[in-house]
């Protein structure tokens, strides 16, 4: 067993997915109590992922073989702090947002191809969570597209 650490000022950390090249995600706390912040970890380095714009926290949840990564994090909206799924690449945080009429989602697993699955809320009323697979293409970002469950 492997100690990874934690990020500066941090108190704890959580690994939560590792791909086949040894890459870990997950998340650590950081100075301001309730302010996690996702991480990645490869060869000794733990790198802070950020948040989302006007976000306070975000976890990584899970990592593909080409080092995308997904989890959740709040972002700050026209409707006030929501949390959102995002898919971490190429050193950027990307919000894909919610299922129609949702406030809240969180992405779980990402494969090589790029596809996402998770759960979204809908309008139906607090707790209706439905599980949805995103699937990329050229123009799909940033919204959340296809529901695994029916209604």
């Amino acid at each position: 067993m492997t100690r990874l650490g934690i990020l500066p000022v941090g108190t704890y950390s959580v690994a939560t997915g590792i791909n086949d090249n040894g890459q870990i995600v997950g998340h650590s706390d950081i100075t301001t109590p309730g302010q996690n912040r996702a991480f990645s970890y490869f060869e000794g380095v733990m790198t802070d992922l950020g948040t989302l714009p006007g976000g306070t926290y975000s976890y990584a949840n899970g990592i593909n073989n080409k080092g995308q990564i997904v989890g959740y994090a709040n972002t700050l909206t026209a409707d006030g702090q929501q949390t959102h799924a995002f898919l971490y690449s190429g050193g950027k945080m990307t919000d894909l947002g919610t299922l129609p009429g949702g406030t809240f989602s969180v992405a779980y697993s990402i494969n090589d191809k790029g596809q996402i699955v998770g759960y979204s809320d809908t309008p139906s009323g607090p707790s209706q969570y439905r599980a949805f697979l995103y699937t990329p293409s050229s123009n799909s970002l940033p919204a959340i597209l296809s529901l695994l469950l029916g209604d």
